[in-house]
């Protein structure tokens, strides 16, 4: 009571929280803890940081505030929200050329990151701690002062045979992958290098300009971040994750014509086929109910029964971000 829009059905307290309206035209709405409750960031949008979406993180979940999405309180609306625990609490980390705040676990290989960009130019490259103990494999950064493109490094992108220029996807446009200038150039254990540039409004390092990146890493009977090749066949591709899924998001980064990163996830649709999608970019669009790119949950992986160009065209290359239903270990993002 006198608190509305609680949600507290989670075992953890968050610390980023991602929600969706099913319905209307609500954006994608993100908030961290490491930023703060009530500044929120919106993947199918290049704009800056602004106000809105969670009002508090509690012990079991948060608050929400009006300005949930795009068109204010979000009243009479259907939400979904993805839920990850970090450190719950911050540190500072001098790993890399630029002092960052961080927020880890290490054991749920989860990393939010928080810096300020003091370079400009088209050819310099700095780098980040992101104060994990291995390699990231799936890295989106958001410069939260500018309207820019969100950049998304994904391991997938440099095991496919693309050029060290090339390996950048933009979390907010259908896209293929490109060589902008300002991207995530490289990664390893200590820090994520990013690449200069101020195309795009500066991007990753911009001048005076604050970002935040999340990084992660994959970890077994968790977590798993990889590729795989259609077929354009019901009878479409196994990709072994070594877990049953819980939520998935598979991206076409090779296609000229563009493609929707879609999500699916054991929530709204529990039962195989998961046909029921939301695209992440470019649309406040709700959830979509199609055949043509349903996934099958199994025990030890994921199943592609569409032939939806978006997730199973002939000889498409797709990389792939995979979460646990039921994490043997490690069990702490919901």
């Amino acid at each position: 009571a006198g608190r509305p829009n609680r949600v507290g059905v989670l075992n953890f307290k968050p610390d980023l929280i991602w929600i969706k309206a099913l319905g209307g035209t609500e954006s994608h709405s993100w908030n961290d803890t490491v930023r703060g409750a009530g500044r929120r960031i919106i993947s199918d949008s290049t704009g800056a940081e602004n106000a809105g979406g969670i009002a508090e993180l509690t012990e079991d979940g948060f608050v929400g505030s009006a300005g949930y999405g795009s068109d204010g309180d979000g009243s009479g609306h259907n939400f979904v929200a993805w839920c990850w625990k970090a450190g719950n609490e911050t540190t500072v980390n001098d790993d890399g050329t630029h002092q960052t705040t961080v927020s880890v676990n290490k054991d749920a290989g989860f990393s939010i990151i928080t810096y300020t960009g003091d370079v400009s130019g088209t050819s310099v490259q700095e780098t980040i701690g992101h104060g994990l103990d291995e390699t990231p494999e799936f890295v989106i950064v958001k410069d939260l002062t500018n309207t820019t493109n969100w950049r998304v490094y994904h391991k997938g992108l440099a095991a496919s045979g693309a050029t060290a220029t090339a390996n950048t996807l933009y979390l907010n446009t259908t896209g293929a992958q490109t060589g902008a200038a300002a991207r995530i150039a490289d990664v390893n254990a200590t820090t994520i290098t990013l690449g200069g540039g101020t195309d795009d409004g500066g991007g990753v390092i911009g001048n005076d300009r604050r970002h935040v990146a999340y990084a992660w890493h994959g970890v077994e009977g968790y977590s798993k971040f990889g590729t795989y090749v259609g077929n354009n066949n019901a009878d479409g591709p196994f990709v072994y994750t070594g877990f049953k899924p819980a939520f998935t998001i598979c991206k076409r980064y090779e296609s000229s014509s563009g493609a929707n990163w879609l999500m699916h996830d054991n929530k709204r649709n529990p039962y195989n086929p998961v046909d029921n999608y939301l695209i992440v970019e470019g649309t406040s669009s709700g959830q979509s109910d199609h055949v043509g790119s349903s996934v099958d949950y199994l025990s030890n992986g994921f199943k592609m029964r569409g032939t939806d160009s978006a997730t199973n065209a002939s000889g498409g290359s797709y990389i792939y971000i995979a979460f646990a239903e039921m994490p043997f270990k490690y069990s702490r993002a919901r």
